[in-house]
């Protein structure tokens, strides 16, 4: 099996790779940029066989008190770009053979306050989930097993260790995961 990590330079996708060394492809934006249609089409051209994807990048928009300054517009489109477009791009690539496609969300934040800190984060992560979700209801998809997994908290290397051994057991049980839902990454539990 080969797994395409994107964020292949964030500490979750090395880590990946250290446990994994031979099961995941965790390119830099250097070698996959998900705001580029040409990066995309290229590194499917040299790693044609994906059997699975972890969206595991990150792109931000600016803060809400920003919202004025239309400047800003572009970096609301490249938050549309990242988290709609470019995995969408990205399964189209690896349709044929594609089997399944993980999006990781956010971390465990309570309805009440995803208004609050980091909003502009939340909210991308929120269209990434809600995209994972309409495409697995697509006839096209049906194939591919697809949902969006709540990684929780990893502030420190024994958590980000601890999780990459977590993502080794959900990427060889996928039959435990059902379409288009949200699960937490420790236990697996549907939210």
């Amino acid at each position: 099996m080969k797994i395409l990590v994107t964020g292949g330079n964030s500490r979750f996708a090395t880590k990946l790779k250290q446990q994994n060394p031979d099961l995941y492809h965790t390119p830099g934006r250097d070698t996959l940029d998900l705001l580029n249609p040409t990066s995309i089409k290229n590194y499917a051209s040299l790693v044609n066989e994906v059997d699975g994807i972890i969206l595991n990048g990150n792109t931000c928009c600016p803060e809400p008190n920003d919202w004025f300054d239309v400047n800003q517009i572009e970096s609301f489109r490249k938050l549309f770009n990242f988290n709609i477009i470019a995995p969408t791009q990205l399964i189209q690539q690896y349709l044929p053979n594609l089997k399944f496609v993980i999006a990781l969300s956010t971390g465990l934040i309570l309805k009440k306050d995803r208004v609050g800190e980091m909003y502009p984060y939340v909210f991308g992560k929120e269209l990434l989930t809600n995209h994972i979700f309409r495409l697995s209801c697509q006839e096209k998809y049906k194939h591919i097993k697809m949902f969006s997994l709540n990684p929780g908290p990893m502030e420190n290397d024994e958590e980000y260790e601890y999780h990459s051994k977590l993502m080794y057991e959900i990427v060889h049980n996928l039959e435990k995961y059902e379409n288009g839902e949200m699960y937490s990454i420790r236990g697996g539990d549907k939210f």
